[in-house]
């Protein structure tokens, strides 16, 4: 609460020296309220003219996306431009144009509004023309603001020294450099100490009030030539500490992102990782191994003076951030002794902490340690973008990674030899350059053993590093605020003597710190990036699949993270985590797989939503640990069986998270069949779980979660204003924390959502409080369902209706265009690409300015917490959550016109990305990847379209993706997820009553050998359904004409042919059958050589085969067998077609009464089945029967059972 006696003050003093303090940040108000003035009268007057009023509320919507981009709404962008005078004078004066502008299109518009009032669209056209010239000069002048984007982002300090200063004083702070990291290198020392006397010269001027820019006030200057005369001076090249090099441009994209408040620079420098395009930062199994947090930010770092004083112990001194010049109670303000902006407590700052990131912030105290980097002098606001800029510039080597073989490449021509020899021989140059190009990332091996480039010891891992350099370089500049240097006296006795007066740090607190056994000190020579050519130690680290990141932002579930660690310690047991949508079920499971990752040495991860989506995640057990020999094989089946003999083999301990499991039975065949015998546990996250069991024999436990405590309810809401954990019961709005937890019925996701827009909006806890009030007196509640509206529905209702409301308009067309695709894996590269659909402009990637665009538009979302932005395999994933989806499906449904946009915009996404299969029906294994990929997508629309919670027009092109993706699948073998595809495609076909008999004849003829392998009640419906595709096939031939009929449309109807042959063969019906494959074989050699197409050659020989073989001629019937074999391993490999083609031919063999022949035969597919398909798959059952009854004939009775 504010203190009424001290706060009405300051904020009258802050009012009054709004233009001094944030000069930027008001002229921006002055012009968007002049803004709303001309829309507000313009819209009054309601014109029938509404050209100027739809372009002046365009360029009112382009100045407030600027405004909230660059930090001009919120103070932050004056913050940024404290030592760019030139910059942000020349930004001032684009404003006073502007100001300029709009104030000569008030007396167009306001006289008028009377009348208007009378007699609407009474504009004179003279002030139309007027408006017309107004709304051109303001678009220009807004382009110019635009222009300046790129150098508002990382602006040139030009007021870092005072004028009369000579650079020869910097002499005593490089000394202090010297003395303080004597290990380090000459060029860095230098470029340290040259920085610290220059942060003291500018620390100097702000104490005296002075301002170089006001020395000279600048001339008036159109807008355009403000742009110019900047862009001129940004281009001038910059002198790094080697000799004067030009500085080329940023081969990596990585703008930074702008907060609404510089209160939360560290804030948001720190979310830099999980936004980024590379997500280098965010990696926790790549760069970073395992997070830890050595150092505390209120504990100073030390100097290698005082590492090297651990090894002999002596009293330790060091500096801390000195205290703010009055107590932090809320409501009170002051200014910034060292940057002179104005600050109020409980907006700006909260806690202490925030005050001694908003200090760093001013101090810049950090800098690239590569003495030979292009930016060696530039200083740094944050310890993660500085890191972040070694990483991306020295730390890091730029790799080419092939995503199928899991294979890191230093050059792109070995990437481009290794899918030409691997993958694909036969693409095209520029194919493979396109492809080659999309593989460009940085490495992600993780650094070993790094070491400080200031004192040269051994971190255990790169976030080691990163708060242990920093720490050094802290500690230099925290000594730019204390001493001001005076000649004849020695500055180490200053800083030591000042060391003495100031607050102690206990020697025992730093060397523990230094001691962990993480950490080994050596003296090692350093390679060309500062790590030990030496490895003494193997570090062991948990082996993970699909590692969602960690939440460094857990908060509470202690109870029950302790009752999974209780259940799940013991091996062989299971664990079923359920709970309605919102409570944290996934984010509990995610803090339980890294609070106690010690405990196993696998944790692997299913996102079991979906059967697909829990097949290829499991697969990726067996490609990660390389179980298939290295074969790289793309085999899902294989894999699968892979993976969970190794559960039941291995004897170190794992942990299998099967996550949003809507039926046990889904996960049932991924489960080891000896769960209680092996080493391992399995964790299981569900929001139903009534009437489960496990088939497999276990022990498993139930937990049901439940809404936040109180206190982690106001923990997680404090969060968003920056308050530490142990600060909590402390805050001024303690207490209206707990009320809108109350409001927010605990749940974690409506508190979550809570906390982004706060955080975004910067509104105080009891302004929302009054929000809320205000909302839900005008709220209707509404359920996707039937069910009775709950008080969670209704807290969520709320939450939504007040944080949708705010979203930028391009942020809010994305988050519905995600709420149809899968919830979560929506891959970067399915949203964004060369679209030349205009309902997809926003999406398009050819601009620079567009890729801004959507780096704006998921800043926004994860900022607020509607989305999760990750990095998996090297690409960039968003994740939205499934409650929310369902919201804005259910407003998208209230508004026919805008739901089929929507849906048309994600259907275009999608069809765009996923492959179509081959025309003529042959297998086809190398698109499965791209298949598997973008196949979950296919799979949510068909959710989508099938479901109650919004009406999609039916559509041939939906049938026709909904056909390709069921084609995909039974191409797999995946036959339950096929059949359910395609029969949505059949049924949209029926529906619409149209022509497409084609498409038909396609879903008729894989239907039928989809249903072949269920069993032989579905013999009949297979055979009327191939009888009906020749049908069709006939029937368009018959009315095509002949220059119009295609080779492809003649294989697809002998192929229909032949598998009618195979329905008469069925029905031993071998007589009708053989002229009918007769005449197949006529046409396949018109078409070319056997080799050409040898998936035909292989039927034909393959089903005449049979028709021998019930002639009893058996020479020819077995040849025909094996030359079938033959043709159908050229056209498919030794896979699954070859293994029952063989099992065929094994079975001719026995019928000819060739026992021993048929024995080896059977027993070669059932060695073959063993390998590919596990020992009890019913495929490999079916061999393992047939090798035992051929013993048994043989008399083997041993053998046989």
């Amino acid at each position: 609460m504010e203190s009424p006696d001290n706060a009405a003050p300051f904020h009258e003093q802050r009012k009054y020296n709004a233009h001094r303090g944030a000069p930027i940040a008001a002229a921006f108000e002055d012009c968007v309220q002049l803004f709303e003035q001309l829309c507000a009268s313009l819209e009054a007057g309601t014109p029938s003219w509404t050209g100027p009023h739809t372009e002046l509320a365009d360029l009112f919507s382009t100045l407030r996306t600027w405004g909230h981009d660059t930090g001009a709404s919120s103070r932050s962008l004056d913050h940024r431009l404290r030592k760019a005078s030139t910059l942000q004078a020349q930004v001032l004066e684009l404003f006073e144009a502007l100001q300029n502008e709009l104030g000569t299109g008030k007396p167009m518009i306001i006289p008028h509004q009377g009348e208007a009032a009378q007699t609407p669209g009474s504009i004179p056209d003279n002030s139309k023309y007027d408006l017309e010239n107004l709304g051109q000069d303001a678009a220009d002048t807004l382009d110019c603001l635009l222009d300046l984007v790129p150098l508002l982002q990382d602006p040139v300090p030009e007021d870092t020294f005072e004028r009369d200063a000579s650079p020869s004083e910097a002499q005593k702070d490089i000394e202090k450099a010297e003395e303080m990291f004597p290990k380090a290198s000459k060029g860095l020392v230098t470029r340290l100490g040259q920085a610290n006397w220059k942060r003291r010269q500018y620390q100097q001027r702000i104490r005296l009030g002075k301002r170089n820019y006001q020395e000279a006030p600048p001339k008036q200057r159109t807008p355009h030539e403000v742009t110019e005369a900047h862009a001129s001076l940004s281009s001038r090249p910059r002198k790094d500490s080697e000799g004067d090099k030009p500085l080329p441009s940023r081969t990596l994209n990585r703008p930074t992102p702008f907060d609404a408040s510089f209160s939360n620079y560290r804030k948001i420098f720190s979310a830099m990782s999980e936004i980024s395009n590379t997500g280098l930062l965010s990696n926790p199994e790549s760069i970073f191994s395992t997070r830890t947090d050595y150092f505390d930010r209120r504990s100073i770092g030390t100097s290698v003076i005082e590492s090297d004083m651990l090894r002999n112990p002596v009293k330790l001194t060091q500096l801390a951030v000195p205290k703010p010049p009055i107590p932090l109670d809320s409501g009170q303000g002051f200014v910034c002794p060292y940057c002179l902006h104005e600050i109020l407590v409980g907006n700006d700052i909260v806690s202490t902490k925030d005050w001694n990131d908003h200090v760093f912030v001013d101090l810049e105290p950090y800098m690239c340690t590569w003495d030979t980097c292009i930016r060696a002098d530039k200083t740094f606001p944050s310890r993660d973008m500085w890191f972040q800029h070694e990483l991306d510039n020295h730390r890091l080597s730029r790799v080419w990674f092939c995503q199928s073989c899991r294979i890191e490449f230093d050059q792109s021509p070995k990437l481009e030899e290794h899918f030409l020899a691997t993958h694909d021989k036969n693409l095209k140059p520029d194919q493979l350059a396109l492809i080659v190009s999309m593989c460009e990332r940085f490495s992600q091996l993780a650094l070993v053993n790094p070491a400080c480039s200031l004192c040269h010891d051994v971190c255990s891992d790169a976030i080691h590093l990163k708060d242990h350099v920093g720490q050094h370089m802290e500690q230099l500049a925290l000594t730019s605020i204390y001493i001001m240097v005076r000649s004849g006296e020695s500055y180490l006795a200053k800083v030591e003597n000042f060391l003495d007066q100031q607050v102690q740090v206990d020697l025992e607190t730093v060397a523990s710190t230094f001691a962990s056994p993480n950490v080994e000190l050596l003296n090692d020579p350093l390679d060309a990036r500062g790590n030990h050519l030496a490895r003494t130690q193997e570090v062991t680290r948990t082996i993970r699949t699909m590692p969602p990141p960690p939440n460094y932002g857990f908060i509470g579930r202690e109870a029950d993270l302790a009752k999974l660690y209780k259940e799940l310690s013991v091996p062989g047991h299971t664990c079923i985590l359920s709970g309605s949508g919102g409570l944290g079920k996934s984010a509990t499971a995610i803090q339980y797989s890294y609070q106690f990752e010690q405990a196993y040495s696998y944790i692997f991860w299913v996102h079991a939503e979906t059967p697909v989506g829990c097949a290829e995640s499991y697969g990726r057990i067996a490609s990660t640990l390389a179980l298939d020999g290295g074969e790289s094989t793309q085999d899902l089946e294989r894999l699968i069986l892979l993976g969970r003999e190794f559960l039941e083999r291995t004897e170190k301990r794992w942990l299998v998270v099967f996550d949003n499991v809507e039926d046990l039975l889904d996960i049932q065949q991924y489960l080891p069949a000896n769960l209680l015998e092996t080493h391992g546990s399995i964790l299981i996250t569900t929001r139903r779980m009534e009437g489960w069991t496990l088939r497999a024999p276990s022990k498993y436990s139930k937990i049901e979660l439940g809404v936040l405590s109180l206190e982690d309810s106001r923990k997680l809401l404090l969060s968003s204003t920056n308050s530490t954990i142990e600060e909590v019961r402390n805050h001024p709005e303690y207490k209206i924390a707990g009320e809108i937890a109350v409001y927010a019925e605990q749940l974690p996701l409506a508190l979550s959502h809570i906390a982004g827009y706060i955080q975004v909006s910067g509104c105080s806890l009891q302004d929302f409080v009054e929000l809320w009030q205000e909302r839900r007196r005008h709220a209707s509640f509404n359920t996707p369902t039937k069910d009775a509206v709950t008080s969670i529905d209704k807290a969520l209702e709320i939450v939504w209706n007040i944080g949708l409301r705010e979203v930028t308009i391009d942020a809010r067309e994305l988050l519905n265009i995600l709420s149809f695709l899968d919830s979560d894996t929506i891959q970067k590269d399915l949203l964004v690409g060369e679209h030349s659909e205009v309902s997809l402009e926003i999406l398009h990637s050819s601009e620079a300015f567009r890729q801004y665009r959507y780096k704006r538009m998921t800043t926004e979302l994860s900022r607020r917490r509607l989305v999760a932005i990750r990095e998996r395999d090297g690409e960039e994933i968003l994740s939205i959550h499934r409650s929310l989806q369902a919201k804005i499906l259910q407003d998208l449904n209230k508004d026919p016109r805008q739901r089929e946009r929507v849906y048309m915009q994600a259907f275009l996404l999608v069809r765009k990305r996923f492959p179509f299969p081959s025309p003529i029906q042959v297998p086809e294994p190398e698109k499965w990847p791209i298949c598997i990929k973008y196949l979950r997508h296919v799979l949510s629309l068909q959710k989508v379209f099938a479901g109650k919670l919004i009406h999609i027009q039916p559509s041939v092109d939906l049938a026709r993706l909904l056909s390709d993706g069921g084609i995909g699948l039974w191409e797999r073998g995946m036959t339950t997820e096929g059949l359910d595809l395609l029969s949505s495609a059949e049924g949209i076909l029926t529906q619409l009553q149209c022509d497409e008999d084609m498409l038909k004849a396609n879903i008729h003829v894989i239907i039928a050998l989809l249903i072949q392998n269920k069993g032989i009640e579905y013999l009949a419906e297979s055979n009327e359904r191939i009888s009906k595709a020749l049908e069709i096939r006939e029937i368009f031939k018959a009315v095509t004409a002949e220059d119009q009929y295609s080779k492809n449309d003649d294989i697809l109807l002998h192929n229909a042919r032949s598998d009618y042959g195979c329905v008469l063969l069925q029905y031993n019906k071998y007589q009708e059958a053989e002229p009918i494959f007769a005449q197949c074989l006529t046409r396949y050699r018109e078409w070319g050589p056997d080799e050409d197409i040898p998936y035909e050659h292989a039927k034909f020989n393959h089903h005449m085969a049979f028709c021998k073989m019930y002639r009893k001629n058996f020479v020819d019937s077995i040849e025909l067998a094996k030359r079938g074999v033959h043709f159908v391993t050229l056209a498919t490999g030794h896979g699954a077609s070859c293994n029952k083609w063989k099992f065929d031919t094994a079975c001719v063999i026995l019928q000819s009464g060739d026992l021993d022949g048929a024995l080896e035969m059977h027993k070669e597919v059932l060695e073959a089945r063993i390998e590919h398909h596990g020992r009890s798959s019913f495929l490999t059952l079916q061999s393992y029967y047939a090798v035992g009854a051929l013993y048994s004939y043989l008399g083997e009775l041993t053998l046989a059972e």
